[in-house]
């Protein structure tokens, strides 16, 4: 299943860049994130650790792309057998802030309990 969420908002492009770039500050705008775990504090391709949620649960991620002029990357979130293909867009707005884009890809259930906390957190990406 394939799902794709939108969220607008009044902070710059450049700034909600930073956030996604900058895996110390994921969870400052992902709720459900209470720390991410990597050798690397940039995102770019091929950077690999975990993401830790709420309750303890671990979410092991691969950065399969970064185009960072482009502000859009792709990544794979998995629990065990199950994952997510995650891919992220960041775009400026003609009347200022910018729109995250979200594209969401893997079975149908994993996708459907994931697209709440998603939007949750791509308002507070874009949330000055």
């Amino acid at each position: 299943m394939q799902h794709t969420l939108a969220q607008a908002g009044e902070t710059s492009a450049t700034q909600a860049w930073h956030r996604y770039a900058d895996l110390d500050e994921w969870s400052r705008w992902a709720p459900f994130i209470t720390s991410v775990e990597a050798r690397e504090r940039v995102l770019a391709t091929g950077v690999t650790g975990t993401v830790v949620g709420v309750g303890g649960l671990r979410i092991a991620f691969e950065v399969l792309a970064v185009d960072a002029p482009a502000r859009t990357w792709r990544w794979r979130a998995r629990l065990g057998p199950l994952a997510l293909v995650l891919d992220h867009e960041i775009t400026e707005r003609p009347t200022g802030g910018c729109v995250a884009l979200l594209g969401v890809s893997g079975p149908a259930p994993l996708v459907t309990a994931y697209l709440a906390p998603a939007q949750l957190a791509l308002r507070a990406l874009v949330r000055p």
